[in-house]
C-alpha cells in the first residue's frame, strides 16, 4: 500500500521525467495505490514523461476540488509546479469549470518536438495502456488525459471529472477485441463535462456508463488546453493530431454503451460507424441530438441494437436503414419505459428514460421490424446496469429479452434526413488486438 497526500501543498503524486529511451514509464503491477494531489493548489495525481501501464491492482486519486469544482476558486498558487506542460484540458472547449493548472488523475505527456515552444509538434510515446485493476478518481480536471493514444483494454473505472473523464489527443480504443462482452473493462463515469474524448474512438468490448454535461462521446480531435499554463508550468498549446476536419471516427463494434448527456449524446466530426453491441443513449438539451456526425459525413449501421432518445427540436442525424425513426413530434414523459418488440411480442430493447423525449431512432439487426410502445407490462427482461455514482441521474437502466403485453403504440415517422447512410458503408474501426502495446507487463517496470 502506498499514499500520497499532497493536498497542503500541492504537486503530482508521482510523476516522471525523463524523455530518455527506456525511461520516464510509471507501471503498476499491483498492490494499492492513493493519492490526495493537492487541495491548495495544483498537481496530477499520476504523470508520466512517457507511457503509463497499468496491470493489476487499485488506484484511488483525489485532484484539487473534486469533480464539484464550479471555476469559481483558483488553482494558481502552487508556483512551483513546473515543467510536464503542454497537456491538458480542452482548447475553446466552452467549460467554464476548466481549471487554470493541471489537476488531472493519471497523465501521460509525451515527447514533443522543440518541448520549449509555446505550441510545440507531438513525436511519440504519451501512451496509456490499463489492462487489469481498479481504478477510482475524483479530479477537478481530466481523470485520464494522454498526448498519444489511451488503450483501456480491461479494468474496472469509476470516474468523476469536473472536465473530460477520458481524453486522448490522437486515438482511444476501449476493449482489445469486438465481442459481445459486457464485463471487462467496466468504465462507470457518474460525472463529467464531456465524457469520453479523442480523435478517433473504438469501442470493442466491456461496458461504458456516461453522464455528461456536454458530449459524451466526442471524436473530435486536436488536444486541450486547460490546465497547465499555470504555476510554474508550460503553457499548453495545440499538441494533437489535427483538428475537426472530418476525418475524426467514432466506431462502436461491441460491448454496451450507455449515454446520458445534455449536449451530443454521440458527437463524431467525422463518420460514426454502429457495428455491434448494444447502444443506449438518451439526450437533454435544446439544439443538440443524440446521434451527430459532420456535415459531409454519415452514420453508417451494420449491426447491434441501438435506441437514441432526444428531445431537442428536431433530431435530423440518424442512420438511414433504421427501423424506426422520429425526428420530432413526440411526447413521451420522463420516467415513461420506452419498449421495442418483435411481432411476437419479444422485447428487443426497453429503456427506462430520466427526460422527456420529442425524437428518438431504433436499429436492430435481428429483425427487419419492430414496434414501440410506452408503459408495457414486462417480463423476464435481463438489464445491464445503471449509473450508480455521484447520484446524477442512478437509477434508469436499459434492458433486452423477456416478453412485452399492453402499452401505448408509437408510431414511427419514417426517416429524415439519414444522409447517405442507407449503404451500411466500411465496417470502420475494427478491433485494436493488433495495435501497439501487447502485454505490458514486462514494460516500464521498475520506473
Amino acid at each position: 500500500t502506498n499514499s500520497y497526500n499532497n493536498s497542503g501543498t500541492g504537486g503530482d503524486g508521482i510523476k516522471t521525467k525523463s524523455t530518455d529511451d527506456d525511461e520516464g514509464y510509471v507501471t503498476i503491477n499491483g498492490g494499492t495505490v492513493t493519492i490526495n494531489a493537492g487541495s491548495s493548489g495544483a498537481g496530477d495525481g499520476i504523470q508520466a514523461k512517457q507511457n503509463f501501464y497499468m496491470n493489476g491492482g487499485t488506484v484511488d486519486i483525489y485532484t484539487y476540488a473534486g469533480y464539484t469544482y464550479t471555476g469559481s476558486g483558483s488553482t494558481s498558487s502552487s508556483g512551483n509546479q513546473g515543467g510536464m506542460g503542454n497537456q491538458g484540458g480542452m482548447n475553446d472547449s466552452g467549460n467554464t469549470n476548466s481549471t487554470e493548472n493541471s489537476c488531472k488523475g493519471i497523465k501521460a505527456v509525451g515527447r514533443y518536438v522543440d518541448e520549449d515552444a509555446d505550441d510545440p509538434t507531438y513525436s511519440d510515446q504519451g501512451n496509456t495502456w490499463i489492462y487489469a485493476g481498479d481504478i477510482t478518481i475524483n479530479s477537478s480536471d481530466d481523470c485520464i488525459h494522454t498526448g498519444g493514444n489511451v488503450y483501456l483494454y480491461g479494468g474496472t473505472y469509476d470516474l468523476c471529472s469536473a472536465d473530460d473523464a477520458i481524453h486522448s489527443d490522437n486515438d482511444l480504443y476501449i476493449g482489445q477485441t469486438a465481442a459481445n462482452t459486457y464485463s471487462d473493462p467496466y468504465i462507470e463515469i457518474g460525472y463529467s463535462y464531456e465524457g469520453i474524448e479523442g480523435f478517433d474512438i473504438i469501442v470493442n468490448c466491456g461496458s461504458v456508463l456516461v453522464y455528461a454535461t456536454d458530449d459524451g462521446f466526442n471524436a473530435a480531435g486536436g488536444s486541450d488546453s486547460t490546465g497547465i499554463s499555470g504555476g510554474g508550468g508550460f503553457d499548453q498549446g495545440n499538441m494533437g493530431s489535427g483538428g475537426s476536419d472530418g476525418s475524426q471516427c467514432l466506431t462502436i463494434n461491441g460491448g454496451y454503451t450507455y449515454v446520458d448527456a445534455s449536449d451530443d449524446g454521440l458527437d463524431s466530426n467525422g463518420d460514426m460507424y454502429l457495428n455491434g453491441g448494444y447502444v443506449c443513449v438518451v439526450q437533454n438539451g435544446s439544439g443538440n441530438e443524440p446521434l451527430d456526425y459532420g456535415d459531409s459525413n454519415a452514420c453508417y449501421y451494420n449491426g447491434g441494437t441501438v435506441i437514441a432518445v432526444g428531445n431537442g427540436e428536431s433530431m435530423g442525424e440518424m442512420p438511414s436503414n433504421a427501423l424506426f425513426d422520429a425526428s420530432s413530434g413526440l411526447s413521451i414523459t420522463a420516467g415513461s419505459t420506452i419498449t421495442f418488440t418483435d411481432s411476437s411480442g419479444n422485447v428487443l430493447a426497453t429503456l427506462n428514460t430520466p427526460y422527456n423525449v420529442t425524437m428518438m431512432t431504433f436499429c436492430c439487426d435481428s429483425v427487419s421490424s419492430a414496434t414501440c410502445y410506452t408503459g408495457a407490462t414486462l417480463s423476464g427482461v435481463t438489464y445491464f446496469a445503471g449509473l450508480t455514482n455521484c447520484t446524477y441521474n442512478s437509477g434508469y437502466r436499459f434492458g433486452y429479452g423477456g416478453t412485452a403485453s399492453g402499452g401505448t403504440t408509437i408510431e414511427s415517422q419514417g426517416n429524415v434526413d439519414g444522409g447517405t447512410s442507407g449503404d451500411q458503408g466500411p465496417n470502420g474501426g475494427g478491433d485494436s488486438s493488433s495495435g501497439p502495446g501487447g502485454n505490458s507487463g514486462n514494460q516500464g517496470g521498475g520506473f
